[in-house]
């Protein structure tokens, strides 16, 4: 199968996105992409670390998505939801969890 490896992360893809290697190795049918090789070209089992990454970009999102109810609170004194408030000190809390 041919693969290609982002030569910063070395997550491997079915398809060039840019910035990578083309690697030609073998890898199981039933391989869910992308794929984490470590320095041998060898599978890791990543489903953990895809999902940690998932989390870490969607908190970071999050932050940045709700950021504007602090604004608006400077402004107009308006409270900014009690949810948004936990939502958010939960995100930063996984966040500095994951060394962010």
């Amino acid at each position: 199968m041919t693969v290609y490896k982002d030569t910063e992360s070395g997550y491997i893809f079915k398809s060039d996105i840019g910035g990578c290697d083309l690697l030609d190795i073998d890898l199981p049918a039933n391989t869910m992409f992308p794929v984490l090789l470590d320095d041998n070209n060898r599978v890791v089992d990543n489903s953990e670390a895809i999902q940690t990454k998932q989390r870490i970009k969607e908190s970071k999102a999050y932050l940045k998505d709700t950021d504007w109810y602090y604004a608006r609170k400077l402004e107009t004194n308006e409270d900014v939801p009690v949810a948004v408030v936990t939502k958010r000190t939960e995100a930063r809390n996984y966040l500095r969890a994951n060394g962010y």
